[in-house]
């Protein structure tokens, strides 16, 4: 009834990203970003499906639109970065996250992809220092407590390192990388049996790695209640 009403779309694609169906979304927001090419939301949600669907590179097309259209947009700032992390371009993936703390300095998510960045290039003292700014706000966070409990292996410090290990497996049970790290301290520890089941755990957790689709999950939470707020606002649909 009405194939040309962007609203119609955009809202299509909210709904088939919350049943886990991006690729709905992606041909939905294709369609609406052809009638408006510059509309930053419709970038945004059509590069958060890309990048759920593992088409990353891909993503980072329209998502580099709707931060450039977007530049005080925390959640655009941040799932452009996102997409630079996840395709190790840590450089250009700073460039936005410092953004995000420009508008938040103590935003937890932009802090933990810095320390992430921070730990992947050997510096473990601002490592250490941007997770714990994390943990002082939120002594659950799983990503910054995966981070300190790599830094303090590193140092030697393999009993601190399980015990922030832990905490991060209990808070994201699903990221491989924490149940790798923890198989090695483990190992050190003299604990063959955990670091055995750790390591069954990592093979678990990779064959079913969703890390970055948890990521995009907060920030499609943001979208929805971004959204609701826009709704009463948005001009009639286009027919």
């Amino acid at each position: 009834m009405a194939p040309n009403s962007t609203d119609l779309l955009y809202h299509y694609g909210l709904v088939g990203l919350r049943l886990g169906k991006p690729a709905e979304t992606v041909r939905s927001m294709a369609a609406a970003t052809r009638l408006e090419p510059d509309n930053p939301d419709y970038l945004y949600l059509l590069g958060l499906a890309q990048l759920w669907a593992g088409d990353t590179e891909a993503a980072t097309i329209p998502l580099a639109r709707s931060a450039e259209l977007s530049p005080d947009s925390i959640r655009a700032q941040l799932a452009y970065a996102a997409a630079l992390h996840a395709m190790k371009k840590y450089d250009e993936a700073t460039v936005p996250l410092e953004r995000v703390l420009a508008l938040d300095p103590a935003h937890s998510e932009a802090l933990y992809l810095l320390a992430d960045i921070s730990q992947t290039r050997g510096d473990l003292e601002e490592a250490t220092r941007l997770s714990d700014r994390v943990l002082a706000r939120d002594p659950q966070h799983p990503g910054a407590n995966l981070i300190r409990g790599v830094t303090l292996a590193e140092r030697g410090d393999y009993e601190g390192s399980r015990k922030a290990l832990e905490l991060s497996a209990a808070g994201d049970p699903d990221n491989p990388r924490t149940f790798y790290q923890l198989s090695r301290v483990y190992a050190q520890l003299g604990s063959d049996a955990r670091s055995s089941a750790a390591r069954q755990a990592f093979e678990q957790a990779t064959s079913r790695s969703n890390q970055l689709r948890r990521q995009l999950r907060q920030l499609l939470d943001s979208t929805g209640s971004a959204s609701s707020a826009k709704a009463s606002k948005r001009p009639p649909a286009k027919r």
